[in-house]
């Protein structure tokens, strides 16, 4: 709920009496959210232990999902492939794509029956995006995964949005 795409869905969600379960990785990015309204984790999404302890907690509180919506992004590093240090272009491909699915996998026997799954992919697939390599593969990944886990699991509604230029931190 950190990114402005999340911000956004989880406040009209909230409005329309849905329970909100929210992550993000920075306080500081919690826009007009009343902490009270949700269920609000801190979660880095590059740290498996972070994810684990998120997973046992949900479990524990024995909190299920009919919709899991995951709208993690980061463009860094904006560099050709070989000027950027390979360990920043690897990060990038945990926060977009390896995180995510490692996320999704953990909290997968958490779905209710017919529950859905959404991620978000911007502009990755339609030809090389010079100086997003690391960004661009994640979200082809992510594309390929969604296919996928929807012809995998077809009681799971699996779907990626490529939302198109939006105005928000990321552009």
């Amino acid at each position: 709920v950190s990114s402005d795409i999340g911000n956004f869905l989880a406040k009209q969600y909230q409005a329309r009496g849905w329970k909100v379960v929210g992550t993000y990785r920075q306080q500081k990015n919690l826009q007009g959210l009343n902490e009270k309204n949700f269920d609000l984790f801190k979660l880095d999404i590059t740290k498996p232990q972070e994810i684990r302890a998120f997973i046992s907690t949900l479990k524990r509180r024995k909190i299920r999902f009919d919709r899991l919506i995951c709208s993690v992004g980061a463009l860094l590093p904006a560099q050709d492939f070989f000027d950027c240090e390979f360990d920043q272009w690897q990060e990038s491909l945990v926060i977009n794509a390896l995180g995510p699915l490692r996320l999704v996998h953990g909290l997968f026997p958490l779905a209710q029956k017919g529950a859905q799954l959404v991620f978000f992919a911007g502009g990755a697939a339609n030809g090389a995006v010079v100086h997003l390599s690391a960004y661009a593969i994640s979200k082809i990944m992510l594309t390929k995964m969604t296919e996928f886990i929807d012809a995998e699991y077809p009681h799971l509604h699996v779907s990626i949005i490529g939302p198109g230029w939006t105005q928000t931190k990321i552009h």
